[in-house]
């Protein structure tokens, strides 16, 4: 019998598992426990509006503390998982001013989501008697806060990282008058799952707002100058100038701290198709890697809307044991205005094709091809197209699949 479920992480993934929880009947206690003091936050909006100051941090909540209340809902922010003990389900945290904490559990769903990635030479400087460059990562709403303060008018700004996330920050900065430039190692910009298929189109975007674009740019070093700045060494002997350096080079699930818990396979949190884990035990998130039916192969979730699908399908699991169809992943971002959709398995894709629009234009929608099948779409600027498309990629997929129901979880 589940009576108190204890859900380790407080951001979309966790949330919606808590609110999906209640909305299917589930009568037990709920834990919460989040890592950071904030209450739940939008993480979209810190590479966007936070960046941009256009949003205050209580702009970016999720939820308001009164509808955790009413979800009588037990959260406890500030709380960092450790580690979980599934012999005598407990889950311990870490709290900086009430230290160790050990909270049972009948059923835990982890959400711990991802950790930005530190490059290597970002660790430390290449001479010990000068301090170490400051270089920022964003993943929290501290980060995003900290970088908004440095992105001031005039100022020379360096992204590494030309992935999604790089290009968002450049184009934040970019319109706060900083002078950017995106640099990564790879041969051109990516566009997530897509990969590098929209490079030139990103390229010529970002050109067009003023932004530096280098590609296989390999970074040596990074060490600071006499001055308040920064000197960014590259392989090739090359060097540019920074006031600010911002590294984007990808993010790694935070699961180190189930270590010693048996749970993980090669360092990584697998989950079925529906979250489980092992018993009692789910996942959600960036944390984990669900298992995708259509290929047999595990997919990291990386993007907001695809962590909620997953928590509201282990809440619906859990409650009432009720299974829901594999979430298709979906993503969107905005770059110097333009506004990029994307939905599907765009990475089993065969080939591209032109569904609405022009594709010389700044509107355009592509399909993605698995042999005779769309399995994919990304738009450019046409969001009601992409909406029509999408409708009927999901309604496909809810007819491959059934509703199940499985009995309690013992």
């Amino acid at each position: 019998m589940i009576e108190r479920i204890v859900v380790v992480g407080a951001s979309t993934a966790g949330l919606a598992t808590v609110e999906s929880l209640r909305e299917a009947g589930f009568g037990g206690e709920v834990v919460l426990l989040g890592a950071e003091h904030w209450d739940p936050y939008r993480r979209p909006a810190l590479s966007k509006q936070i960046l941009l100051a256009t949003w205050q941090p209580n702009q970016a909540r999720l939820v308001e503390a009164s509808v955790l209340r009413a979800l009588e809902v037990d959260f406890r922010p500030g709380r960092r998982a450790v580690r979980i003990d599934r012999r005598s389900r407990i889950v311990e945290t870490d709290h900086d001013a009430i230290g160790t904490d050990v909270i049972g559990y009948d059923a835990v769903v982890i959400a711990t989501g991802a950790s930005a990635r530190r490059p290597s030479w970002a660790s430390y400087s290449a001479e010990a008697t000068r301090p170490a460059p400051a270089i920022h990562l964003l993943r929290t709403l501290d980060d995003a806060l900290r970088i908004a303060g440095q992105l001031v008018r005039g100022r020379r700004v360096t992204v590494l990282g030309t992935g999604v996330l790089g290009s968002e920050i450049a184009s934040a900065a970019t319109a706060r008058g900083a002078r950017v430039s995106l640099v990564g190692r790879s041969a051109g910009l990516s566009l997530g799952a897509a990969g590098l298929r929209f490079s030139e189109r990103l390229r010529a975007l970002h050109a067009a707002h003023g932004v530096e674009v280098r590609t296989g740019a390999e970074v040596a070093a990074v060490r600071p100058t006499d001055g308040p700045g920064y000197d960014i060494l590259f392989a090739d002997g090359t060097r540019l100038s920074s006031d600010v350096v911002i590294a984007a080079t990808g993010a790694e699930a935070a699961v180190a701290w189930l270590a010693d818990s048996g749970l993980l396979t090669d360092g990584s949190l697998l989950a079925d198709s529906h979250g489980r884990v092992a018993d009692r035990v789910f996942a959600v998130g960036d944390a984990s890697s669900w298992l995708d039916p259509a290929t047999g192969t595990h997919r990291a979730c990386g993007h907001q809307l695809t962590a909620m699908e997953q928590g509201r399908s282990v809440g619906r699991l859990l409650a009432a044991g009720h299974l829901s169809p594999y979430p298709i992943p979906f993503f969107w971002s905005e770059i110097h205005g333009a506004r990029v959709q994307a939905s599907g398995r765009l990475d089993i894709a065969d080939s591209v094709e032109v569904l609405a629009g022009d594709q010389d234009s700044d509107q355009a929608l592509f399909g993605f091809r698995a042999g005779d099948r769309v399995c994919g779409l990304v738009a450019w600027n046409m969001p009601k197209p992409f909406r029509t498309h999408r409708a009927a990629l999901l309604e496909e997929q809810s007819a491959a699949g059934s509703t199940a129901h499985l009995p309690e979880t013992s």
